[in-house]
C-alpha cells in the first residue's frame, strides 16, 4: 500500500553549516564508556497493549558526532536514565524478548526513528518508548504419511523491498536459518510484528542433498523378500537373478503453508498485535529430482586445473539460504555430476580458480569461464560447457580536492564489480587491487550488468565513475565481449549537503514525518541509487542529507514510508506533486526549511 503524502510549502533558502547525518538507532549492547557532559535523557518503557511499565527492558542510545554508545536496563517501574551526556543528537531504541524492538519516534515497528537533540545541561525527562507484544505462529510439520516430522526447518517470511532489486520480495523475519521442529514436529515462532506472513518448510538440517535419494518400489521390496527367504532355507519361489531397476530419485521439496510448492499457491497468515495463531500445520511430501551430467571442454583441448563448477537455480525459494545453489566436483577429463535437483531452470557456471594448465599455457587465474543453461523436471539431463576468455575492465582512481591530500598508499584500496541481480545468474569478478598510481584492472569479466564500488573515507566522497560516456556509479556498467579500458573513478573533497527544519502549520517541529530527497531525472530512480536519500527530522525538527551528486532534485515529506520504499518509482511519482525542486552544485551546502500545509 502506498504511503500517505502531505503537501509542503517552501519557507526559506539559506546557507548553513553541517549537522549529524540520520540513521537507524543501534540496538547492540555495548561496553559502557566514559562520557563527559552535563545533559541527560530520562524516560520509561511501557507495554503498548496494556500501557503498563516494563521492567528489565533493554534501552540503548548512540550518537554519531560524540561516538557515545550506551545501554541500560529499566528498573521495576520501567524507567531508565542516561546522565553526563555531551550535547549531541541521540538515537534511542528499546527491546525485550517476546516484544517487537522499536526505535524512538518510529510510527510503526521496522521503521526508522527520530533523534533527540540535547543541548549542554539540558535534562530531557519526558521520553516514552512503547513496545508492542510480538505475535506468535505455531503449528506441526508432518510428512506424507501424516507422521510428525522432527528436525524440519521452518522459516517465517514477510513481504519487503529487496535491498538489491528494489522490488517486493519475501524475506525472513529474523536472521539465521529459521527454527527447527521439536520431537513432536512442533514449531513456535514469536516476537512477530503485525503483518501478513508466509511459512515455508524444508526437511532436515541440510538445504539440499548432494547425492541421490531413491524411492523404494514394490518390485524392490519383493526382490529383497525373496532374497531373505532364499538365504533362510528352501523356498517354492526362486529368487530373481538380478535386482529390479531402482525407484525414481526423490527428495523433500521446500513447501509453503499449507502444502504448496510456490508462493503463488501458498496461503498467507495475517497476524494482529500480540496475537497467537496456532494450527498453522504444514504437510511436507516427496518430489521427483534429477541430476545434471556434463563435461567441461576447452577450445584448444587443454583443460586448466582447479575448475570450479556451480549449479545455480533461476528461481530460489525465498528465505532458504542456498536453496538454489550447489557445486559439483570436476574429474580430470572435465566430467561433472550434480544430483538431487528439484524441477526448474539452472545455470551451470565454470570458473578457473588457479593458474597453470595441462600442456599449453592458460590465461591468468579467473580469466576463463563457461556457462550453460539446463532445464530439469524429474528427468536426468546432460550438457557441455565450453570455456572462453572473459574481458578486461581497467581504469584509474582520480582525486580532485581543495583541502585534503589523496591517500598516501593507494595499494590498500580495493575496487569491486558486483553483478546486478537477475533471474539468470551472472558470474562475479574478484576485487581488483590498485597500484601506486591509482590504476586497477579486472580480468575475466563475463557478460552482464555490474555496479562499481570503491570504499574510501577520510573526507573524500565519490563524484562519479565514468565509463563508455556514462556514470556507472549511478547506472549499471554493461559488459559484453569487448574490453573496457576507460573507467575513471573520481573523488572530491567538496561534498554537497541539504539541511533545514521541518515544521507543522503552527511552527512546531514535525517529527512524525520522513524527508525524501530524490533526483529529478527518473533515469536515476533505481534500487540503492545514491541520488535518492531519506532522513527523519530530530526532536527539534532539524534534518540533514549529505553527499548527493550535483544536480536537480525534489524534496518532499511523507507521514509514513516503508524501509526501501523510496526507491519505488511509483512511490516517487506520487510524491512529485507535493515536493519542491532544488538544484545542488558541487560542494554546495543549502538549507531548505519546509512547512507542512494545513
Amino acid at each position: 500500500m502506498m504511503s500517505s503524502l502531505r503537501g509542503l510549502l517552501l519557507t526559506g533558502l539559506l546557507l548553513s553549516g553541517a549537522a549529524p547525518s540520520l540513521q537507524t538507532p543501534t540496538r547492540d549492547v555495548t561496553t559502557p564508556q566514559s562520557v563527559t557532559g552535563t545533559a541527560g535523557l530520562y524516560g520509561v518503557v511501557v507495554n503498548d497493549l496494556t500501557n503498563r511499565p516494563m521492567r528489565r527492558a533493554l534501552v540503548s542510545i548512540s550518537s554519531a558526532a560524540s561516538h557515545v554508545s550506551l545501554a541500560a536496563i529499566t528498573d521495576e517501574t520501567g524507567t531508565f536514565a542516561f546522565t553526563d551526556l555531551p550535547a549531541d543528537r541521540y538515537f534511542l531504541g528499546a527491546s525485550k524478548a517476546g516484544f517487537i524492538s522499536l526505535a524512538y519516534g518510529a510510527k510503526r515497528p521496522l521503521r526508522p526513528g527520530t533523534t533527540v537533540a540535547l543541548e549542554a545541561g539540558q535534562q530531557k525527562k519526558d521520553l516514552t518508548l512503547r513496545l508492542q507484544p510480538g505475535a506468535v505462529l505455531t503449528g506441526t510439520v508432518r510428512d506424507g504419511t501424516g507422521a510428525p516430522l522432527p528436525g524440519a526447518r521452518v522459516i517465517v517470511l514477510r513481504s519487503t523491498y529487496g535491498y538489491d532489486t528494489g522490488e517486493r520480495t519475501l524475506a525472513p523475519t529474523a536472521g539465521g536459518f529459521g527454527e527447527l521442529t521439536d520431537d513432536r514436529g512442533v514449531y513456535r515462532v514469536f516476537g512477530l510484528p503485525p503483518d501478513d506472513y508466509f511459512v515455508v518448510v524444508t526437511a532436515g538440517a541440510v538445504i539440499r542433498n548432494d547425492r541421490e535419494l531413491r524411492e523404494i518400489t514394490a518390485p524392490e521390496v519383493e526382490w529383497a523378500t525373496r532374497q531373505l527367504r532364499a538365504q533362510s532355507g528352501p523356498s517354492v519361489m526362486a529368487p530373481p537373478t538380478s535386482a529390479p531397476e531402482p525407484g525414481p530419485a526423490v527428495d523433500y521439496a521446500p513447501v509453503f503453508y499449507p502444502g504448496a510448492y510456490t508462493q503463488a499457491q501458498a496461503t498467507s497468515v495475517s497476524l494482529k498485535e500480540g496475537e497467537e495463531r496456532s494450527g498453522i500445520d504444514v504437510l511436507v511430501g516427496w518430489t521427483r529430482t534429477a541430476k545434471i551430467s556434463g563435461n567441461v571442454v576447452s577450445p584448444d583441448g587443454a583443460l586448466p586445473p582447479n575448475l570450479q563448477v556451480n549449479v545455480i537455480a533461476h528461481d530460489t525459494i525465498p528465505g532458504i539460504p542456498f536453496s538454489g545453489f550447489g557445486n559439483a566436483r570436476v574429474a580430470a577429463d572435465g566430467a561433472f555430476v550434480s544430483a538431487g535437483l528439484p524441477p526448474g531452470d539452472y545455470t551451470i557456471t565454470v570458473r578457473v580458480t588457479g593458474a597453470g594448465g595441462r600442456g599449453a599455457p592458460t590465461p591468468a587465474p579467473s580469466a576463463l569461464f563457461g556457462t550453460s543453461t539446463v532445464t530439469v523436471n524429474g528427468v536426468d539431463a546432460t550438457t557441455t560447457v565450453t570455456l572462453q576468455t572473459g574481458v578486461t575492465v581497467s581504469g584509474r582512481l582520480v582525486f580532485d580536492g581543495d583541502s585534503i591530500k589523496p591517500p598516501s598508499d593507494l595499494t590498500k584500496m580495493r575496487v569491486t564489480l558486483t553483478p546486478v541481480r537477475s533471474r539468470i545468474p551472472t558470474l562475479g569478478v574478484p576485487a581488483a587491487t590498485v597500484d601506486a598510481n591509482g590504476a586497477f584492472t579486472f580480468s575475466g569479466a563475463t557478460p552482464g550488468r555490474y555496479r562499481i564500488f570503491v570504499s574510501l573515507g577520510g573526507g573524500w566522497q565519490l563524484r562519479n565513475a565514468m565509463a563508455q560516456g556514462r556514470d556507472v556509479a549511478d547506472l549499471p556498467l554493461e559488459i559484453a565481449n569487448q574490453d573496457i579500458r576507460d573507467v575513471e573513478v573520481t573523488f572530491t573533497d567538496r561534498p554537497t549537503e541539504v539541511s533545514g527544519d521541518l515544521l507543522d502549520a503552527a511552527g512546531h517541529p514535525a517529527t512524525e514525518y520522513f524527508i525524501i530527497v530524490f533526483a529529478a531525472d527518473k533515469a536515476y530512480w533505481t534500487p540503492q541509487s545514491r541520488r535518492i536519500q531519506s532522513a527523519r527530522p530530530a526532536s527539534d525538527g532539524h534534518f540533514r542529507v549529505q553527499n548527493l551528486p550535483p544536480g536537480e532534485y525534489y524534496i518532499g515529506a511523507v507521514t509514513d514510508v516503508e524501509q526501501g520504499e523510496w526507491y519505488d518509482p511509483s512511490f516517487l511519482t506520487q510524491l512529485l506533486a507535493t515536493s519542491q525542486k532544488i538544484t545542488l552544485a558541487e560542494g554546495e551546502k543549502k538549507v531548505q526549511s519546509l512547512k507542512i500545509a494545513k
